[in-house]
């Protein structure tokens, strides 16, 4: 159940459940007028006696009620006029997405087809050549790669339509020329703001954005220009499919973290720090309030502590902010925190942890996942009652003090002197004045 969740709504939504999923037409006038404006239109042709093709049309309407608008007719008059016998199908894209460089419509005549083969067809056609991607639509877009999406203000009312479709001409020119290998859509700025937030285009004051996704988390960015041009959008595209141009990542600026020993990774600097360092690694992805990831900062530094001393340069312990960073999609991240254990020999493949999120359920796991030979250090084995060994202080250090110490003795003699010189100066005042005293 996908419906409205208040009682009206409800009813309303079981109402229509109850109905037939597909609309009889049986005049072509009748249909034009049915065509739905914005979703696609599909049509089945049927024979007089119900065969098995009706059926097998009703189980797969049915299951795509509410993402397409079915009608069925009886009628010759449409069947002739979209060319095609009895037992078929025609699919219609809304009008205002149709362009001279694609089919009016598609069309499927198989009488054996099963509903599988029905929806495979409808599926095929699925997007124009360059479409509308609003919220309702939003769907049919998931995991649809590569796809590049203009935004700017798209109306299709009667008083904007031309200059909407203006810009999405422009578009079309570009997206023919990519036709089965990238998809192109159109969306309203003001519905995908957090899109163009993670573009970093929110404010970018052009009357055209465009951004580009070859996978869920990698994005690319056209530069903002005055007028926007197919020639601007064609030069982008083949940038990012020729690898030349940098993708964009999301990034939060850097914070000194309390913790000396655990390093802080943001988005621009992920590759360098985790996926190219010759560390392993271990890494907790954080929420900004999240109290438990504040505490486990410091178990993070223990274990890195421990590591680090009996390997030396061999392992790191890193944070990220994963709600304001972007990160490779190998890292799946569904609550807070989240340990990942990152091979410096082998970094596609990271390891979660589920283990006791305290320093010695930590140390243990990188323990049995570490790239590299821990030698046995006696004088380490007891966690977590130690301190890592000071370094030994150089013999001129020890000079150096040496001559400090020389240096405040012998201040400290001098000040004796002279208060003892002091002292004994007030008390021969102090008798010559008792013997004036006396001889007065």
């Amino acid at each position: 159940y996908n419906g409205p969740r208040e009682e009206a709504g409800i009813v309303n939504h079981m109402l229509n459940l109850s109905q037939y999923p597909s609309k009889e037409v049986s005049t072509l006038k009748q249909f034009k007028k049915s065509i739905h404006p914005i979703t696609i239109t599909v049509l089945a042709v049927f024979s007089k006696t119900r065969g098995p093709f009706y059926k097998e049309f009703e189980a797969a309407a049915n299951n795509l009620r509410g993402r397409h608008t079915f009608y069925h007719t009886y009628s010759m008059e449409l069947a002739r006029h979209y060319k095609v016998t009895e037992n078929s199908l025609v699919l219609i894209h809304p009008e205002i997405l149709q362009s001279p460089y694609e089919e009016p419509y598609y069309t499927f005549s198989r009488p054996d087809a099963t509903q599988v083969h029905m929806e495979r067809f409808m599926e095929e056609h699925l997007f124009p050549l360059v479409g509308f991607r609003d919220v309702a639509n939003l769907w049919k877009y998931i995991n649809k790669y590569p796809i590049v999406v203009v935004f700017y203000d798209v109306d299709f009312g009667f008083d904007n339509k031309e200059e909407t479709q203006r810009i999405r001409h422009k578009v079309l020119k570009v997206a023919q020329q990519y036709k089965g290998r990238v998809l192109f859509a159109v969306s309203h700025e003001t519905d995908f703001e957090d899109d163009l937030k993670s573009l970093g285009l929110e404010d970018s004051g052009a009357e055209v954005n465009v951004g580009m996704w070859m996978s869920e988390r990698e994005r690319y960015r056209m530069a903002p220009v005055d007028d926007f041009k197919s020639a601007n959008l064609r030069n982008f595209v083949e940038s990012v499919l020729q690898g030349t141009l940098k993708q964009y990542k999301k990034k939060k600026k850097k914070k000194q973290d309390m913790s000396r020993d655990v390093l802080t990774v943001v988005g621009s600097t992920f590759e360098e720090l985790v996926m190219a360092s010759d560390k392993d690694t271990l890494i907790m992805f954080r929420g900004p309030d999240c109290h438990m990831c504040d505490e486990l900062v410091e178990e993070l530094e223990l274990c890195y502590n421990r590591i680090d001393y009996q390997a030396p340069d061999r392992f790191q312990s890193a944070i990220i902010d994963a709600t304001q960073n972007d990160f490779p999609g190998i890292f799946k991240v569904d609550d807070f925190p989240t340990i990942y254990f990152v091979s410096a020999k082998d970094k596609m493949h990271p390891k979660l942890f589920q283990g006791i999120r305290k320093a010695f359920g930590l140390i243990k796991f990188v323990k049995e996942n570490f790239s590299y030979d821990i030698p046995d250090r006696s004088d380490f084995s007891v966690f977590p009652a130690f301190k890592r060994p000071k370094p030994p202080k150089d013999d001129k250090a020890k000079d150096d003090k040496k001559v400090k110490d020389d240096k405040k003795a012998d201040d400290d003699k001098k000040a004796e002197d002279k208060k003892a010189k002091d002292d004994k100066a007030k008390e021969e005042k102090s008798e010559d004045s008792t013997k004036r005293k006396e001889e007065l």
